[in-house]
């Protein structure tokens, strides 16, 4: 199965405050009792019904199976009772078959049961439990198990394909429910198409549910009837919600409360609701009612935080969530997308495609309801009025199908608790339509796609949406997916806080930095590699704060080339002239696919004096007459020159130039601080008058060669001329 991150502060937390639900050690039973002798024909039936006895007659033990390497698959025909508490390990390598007509197991009165490793396949059982009853004030404990193929008919009221729980604890984790069934026999209460809690108290990690069905009754997947005591507690993380089908009420999963259980609450965090369905069916008012595509809760307190509702469907009201009576519940980090309330076949039919929610006060912050749709009314939200807080959210791009396009995103006005965006404001002369607070922001989110591929899936916000440190005081501490909240100074708006991109620092120039011949370095820019990035690309232009423009480079550098020492180099020589400039960077890896959509920008600033427009020789001096010919010629360097144009030969340009060229005035090779210098061959010299002439580049100014020295050579002599 997949391997999920438990948030194991929640369920120890859990576990501690509702000590009845810790499971007994091993240590505790009496006796060890193995099915087989290593070899998998010894593993049948009649030897588990040997070992079942054997335990009961112990008063309780440990249950394991010898059965060789392979997988083994044990048919039952008759249910195994346990009368003492006991551990069943499978191994890994167990399967229990029921057959299609056996119910499995069955746990005694007051008893725990702790199943390990196990996995258990067409249980059936004419009532509830069609892999596994849990009698009245028992334990229950399934860890790494699954189930699959279990029906439970559902005479007497209630269901529960694979486990039913009654007045019990019940500890899930990391297991597999697939395919099991719950049916209704005529009744409405046989929810909970793999598991069903009845007056329970349930704690369900890391686990996964999917294709599980309920008939005719609620919680396609699980029912949850009400809590064991007072405090009491059910708890849902880190589990994944697919393809499921309830009918009434709760596509997936359905939470109920009592008023006599003071105290008692359900959270749920870091679940996954996800292509579930509630279809049509008669409510106790004989009407037929569809509500709660993911989840439906009623009558109580609901944490739910850090999940997402994504493609569910109910045909009446709250495509992804509804929550009923009155129901006090905070909803925190949560990403609503693609859910319907519609009936296909009924025109407008359906309210809530988000949310639909009730009288009690609801507190929903940093949450993203987007492209959602309900065949009538409220396509992101539904109900509650100004019940129904709503802060730091995101509620956009949903639609309806009523004739009048009115309540596209909200049917009522909630209660306003700062930094909300909706992308379309209400008719402003129709009194029926509504944004969903007082004081929206209305402007365009600027959502990314859903971004499937994360265990959560999400709609990351654009580098220029509004939602971007726009939120009125953190509502939470982290966000959807666990990113630590704010990134940046202030929150971001919605489910997801979009990660400060790691900033290249720039090493040379720095940004803000003014540029002029005394902190002049060489046109090489320099900045601080980011590890993992495997490509950069730079772009460097004129900028008056408004525009930028004038590109001097736009270009891809491969890391490994530029990059050394966690220092990266420009090779490309960037000779800028006097003004003001921006130089970005993003950055790429194949690794982290959002690398890339943020340019980092930094500015600059060139101010150069205008270079001079005399050039000295220094060696030789101009005028004079050597008596031997140079070497090398040396003039005197002006710092806000970049670049001299050189041209040395005979006066009367007999034999064309001996030196012709660009001189690089920040290049080492010819100058330093206060002089330049140039290699002439001196064999090619001979006696007879010579003349040197310059052009001169820099950031303020170019002087051609009528620019520099009045149009005049500088002139020397070599030998008696």
């Amino acid at each position: 199965m997949d391997n999920y991150t438990i948030k194991l502060f929640s369920i120890v937390t859990v576990l501690f405050a509702f000590g009845t639900l810790l499971p007994r050690t091993a240590g505790a039973y009496q006796m060890n009792v193995v099915v087989g002798d290593g070899s998998s024909a010894s593993c049948t039936e009649s030897a588990l019904d040997t070992a079942v006895a054997s335990i009961n007659a112990a008063a309780g033990g440990n249950l394991s199976f010898s059965c060789g390497s392979s997988m083994v698959t044990i048919p039952v025909t008759t249910t195994k009772v346990f009368e003492h508490d006991v551990t069943i390990d499978g191994g890994g390598r167990i399967t229990l078959d029921g057959g299609g007509n056996t119910r499995v197991l069955f746990n005694d009165k007051r008893k725990t049961m702790t199943v390990r490793n196990l996995r258990i396949i067409n249980g059936y059982a004419p009532d509830q439990g069609g892999a596994i009853s849990n009698s009245w004030r028992g334990n229950l404990n399934v860890y790494n198990s699954i189930f699959e193929n279990n029906v439970a008919n559902g005479n007497g009221g209630h269901g529960g394909g694979a486990i039913f729980n009654h007045e019990a604890t019940l500890i899930i984790a990391d297991s597999e429910f697939t395919n099991n069934t719950s049916h209704s026999a005529g009744t409405a209460d046989g929810g909970g198409g793999a598991v069903y809690g009845l007056l329970s108290n349930v704690i369900i990690t890391n686990s996964r549910f999917v294709g599980n069905r309920a008939t005719a009754s609620a919680g396609g997947a699980f029912y949850s009837d009400g809590t064991l005591n007072q405090n009491g507690y059910i708890g849902l993380f880190n589990n994944q919600w697919i393809d499921n089908e309830g009918s009434r009420e709760g596509g997936a999963v359905f939470t109920f409360l009592y008023p006599d259980r003071v105290g008692s609450y359900v959270e749920i965090r870091d679940n996954l609701f996800k292509d579930n369905v509630v279809l049509l069916a008669m409510n106790r008012n004989n009407s037929l009612f569809s509500g709660g595509g993911g989840l439906r809760h009623g009558n109580g307190p609901l944490i739910l935080s850090n999940s997402a509702f994504i493609n569910n469907m109910a045909y009446r009201q709250g495509g992804g969530i509804w929550i009923g009576e009155n129901s006090a519940a905070t909803l925190t980090n949560l990403t609503l997308s693609g859910n319907q309330a519609n009936d296909p076949n009924e025109d407008n039919q359906g309210l809530g495609g988000g949310i639909m929610t009730g009288n009690g006060a609801v507190n929903i912050s940093h949450t993203t309801i987007v492209n959602n749709y309900a065949g009538f009314m409220g396509g992101g939200m539904f109900g509650g009025g100004a019940g129904v807080q709503l802060r730091n959210s995101i509620v956009a791009k949903n639609t309806v199908g009523n004739p009048w396009d009115i309540n596209i995103n909200c049917a009522e006005t909630y209660t306003d608790g700062g930094s909300n965006i909706q992308d379309s404001q209400r008719k402003p002369h129709d009194t029926n339509d509504h944004d969903c607070t007082p004081h929206m922001i209305i402007a365009d989110p600027l959502i990314m796609d859903l971004r499937s591929n994360d265990p959560l899936p999400n709609h990351p916000l654009q580098a220029s949406s509004p939602a971007l440190d726009g939120a009125y005081q953190c509502g939470a501490s982290d966000d959807q997916i666990g990113t630590l909240r704010p990134q940046g100074g202030i929150c971001d708006i919605g489910a997801i806080e979009m990660p400060v991109e790691p900033v290249p620092p720039r090493l040379y120039p720095l940004s803000g930095a003014v540029i002029n011949a005394s902190t002049y370095q060489g046109p090489n820019f320099q900045f601080s590699h980011v590890e993992g990035t495997e490509w950069y690309r730079v772009w460097v232009g004129k900028t008056d704060g408004t525009r930028y423009f004038d590109q001097a480079m736009y270009q891809w550098f491969n890391a490994s080339v530029i990059c050394s020492g966690g220092v990266c180099t420009i090779p490309n020589d960037l000779w800028l002239t006097n003004g003001n400039y921006a130089w970005w960077i993003t950055r790429y890896s194949q690794a982290d696919p959002n690398f890339g959509q943020k340019w980092h920008p930094s500015t600059l600033s060139v101010d150069f004096e205008p270079p001079a427009q005399t050039v000295t020789l220094t060696s030789p001096v101009a005028g004079v007459t050597l008596a031997t010919a140079p070497n090398t010629i040396s003039w005197a360097r002006d710092t806000n020159v970049h670049w001299y144009r050189v041209w040395f030969g005979p006066a009367d340009y007999s034999r064309g130039a001996l030196f012709y060229q660009w001189v690089d005035a920040t290049d080492s090779q010819y100058c330093n601080n206060t002089t330049c210098t140039i290699a002439v061959n001196a064999a090619q010299i001979s006696d007879g008058e010579y003349h040197v002439y310059f052009q001169v580049w820099g950031p303020n100014g170019f002087y051609k060669w009528g620019g520099v020295n009045g149009g005049q050579p500088s002139v020397f002599t070599v030998g008696s001329g």
